[in-house]
């Protein structure tokens, strides 16, 4: 049985929602976090940026792999989705607090531990393949 091999949009939909959109999610409980007119526009501008940024990553990444021929170097090819990984988890580094810092403590409470996560620096650096940077868990 050969694999069917995904075409550049579904290469692009998998990788680019490999990891959680935290913005997109808190926007989404608006009404239940009682979000103020401020903060929901202040997390509408994150996902903005965010979501951007995580397609302009993805997207050349996307067309590399569709166009690969069968006899691919993998190492190669697991490089540069890691590379993608990093540089969205590295971006998150920045507007996760941001957004953390919008948010009372009573509305952070009410988010999910599976949002939560992106919001906290070293959370998010715990989560990077290959923990970059050796400030992993696991070492480095």
């Amino acid at each position: 049985v050969t694999q069917q091999k995904m075409n550049e949009q579904q290469l692009f939909q998998r990788y680019s929602n490999s990891i959680q959109n935290p913005f997109d999610q808190i926007l989404r409980q608006m009404d239940t976090l009682q979000l103020t007119t401020e903060q929901a526009d202040s997390l509408a501008s994150l996902n903005r940026i965010y979501s951007r940024f995580r397609d302009e990553t993805w997207r050349p990444v996307a067309r590399y792999l569709a166009a690969l021929p069968d006899d691919y170097d993998l190492v190669e090819a697991w490089d540069k989705v890691k590379t993608a990984q990093n540089a969205v988890l590295e971006k998150m580094v920045v507007l996760g607090p941001a957004a953390k810092k919008i948010l009372t403590r009573e509305q952070l409470n009410r988010l999910p531990v599976f949002i939560t996560i992106y919001l906290d620096e070293a959370t998010i650096r715990a989560i990077r393949p290959g923990n970059a940077n050796g400030r992993g868990r696991f070492g480095g």
